[in-house]
């Protein structure tokens, strides 16, 4: 059955400028086939059809425009089923990979548009990582083995969903390690952004574990960079835990915890433990 869209036109396409240039139409099956559900009115069907398209496309550099697109109709879908956070976050996505990429008023509405362009325009805000330093030379590193550096510090803040975090390090050696903990509260198909700064060279390890309202939860990690770039999806994941390493070294980062199910609902809270450099 055909639902009552949000669009005043839903013939839906991208403008993507400059203008003028030609800009190759969509091809892959799955997007074409995501994109149709979308008109349709079959969101559920079009967040299963394009969030896997968007993962196998996420391994296919040449593939970055279809990419772009299947994160564009996500947000769609997601705001069609009233997720405007989850649809603000695949808005984000997709401009992360086509940085010019802009919708055209004649073919989407108002709504969509003014999320499109709040994602974008925070997109835009985010400040390019930090330049890695260059390795410190070994007589400078045997120098700082000698000393310590002691002390317990605990900060805390809000999550915009609720929760909670604080931040702990201890000292050791120079640099010291961080444990960052993080709760949250999602529905399926929202995502929750947690900015980190890496202070030294390393391994970044994430533990989630998290219990479920309603039908059965899934969730994952995934570590970005500030521009949203995918650098790494938990290594491990089970009904209730999922893990992540990843080697990094010192700048700005974004773990995030993606409700990676349709589920009709389902609400998971979590806890999220990350340590690193």
């Amino acid at each position: 059955m055909r639902r009552s869209g949000l669009f005043l036109c839903i013939a839906l396409a991208v403008a993507l400028p400059p203008a003028g240039r030609a800009q190759p139409a969509v091809s892959d099956p799955d997007v074409v086939k995501g994109i149709q559900l979308v008109e349709d009115g079959d969101y559920d069907g079009a967040i299963l059809t394009l969030d896997n398209a968007a993962r196998r496309l996420a391994a296919e550099p040449a593939k970055v425009r279809e990419l772009s697109q299947a994160y564009l109709y996500l947000g769609i879908a997601y705001l069609g089923k009233g997720h405007e956070a989850a649809a603000k976050a695949k808005f984000r996505e997709a401009v992360s990979h086509i940085r010019d990429l802009s919708l055209s008023p004649d073919k989407f509405s108002p709504r969509v548009i003014d999320l499109f362009e709040a994602a974008k325009a925070e997109v835009a805000r985010v400040p390019a990582p930090a330049a890695s330093p260059s390795p410190e030379p070994p007589e400078e590193k045997s120098k700082k083995k000698g000393g310590s550096q002691k002390g317990l510090y605990i900060t805390g803040g809000a999550l915009a969903l609720g929760g909670g975090a604080a931040l702990l390090f201890f000292g050791g050696d120079g640099k010291g390690v961080k444990t960052e903990t993080f709760t949250g509260e999602l529905v399926d198909g929202d995502d929750q952004d947690h900015p980190i700064t890496v202070e030294g060279t390393g391994t970044l390890e994430a533990s989630l574990t998290w219990t479920s309202r309603g039908p059965a939860a899934e969730l994952i990690i995934e570590l970005k960079t500030p521009e949203f770039d995918l650098l790494a999806t938990s290594d491990s994941r089970g009904p209730t835990a999922a893990q992540l390493t990843f080697a990094v070294s010192p700048g700005p980062y974004l773990v995030r915890v993606d409700h990676d199910r349709s589920c009709g609902g389902c609400v998971a809270s979590y806890n999220l433990t990350v340590r690193h450099p």
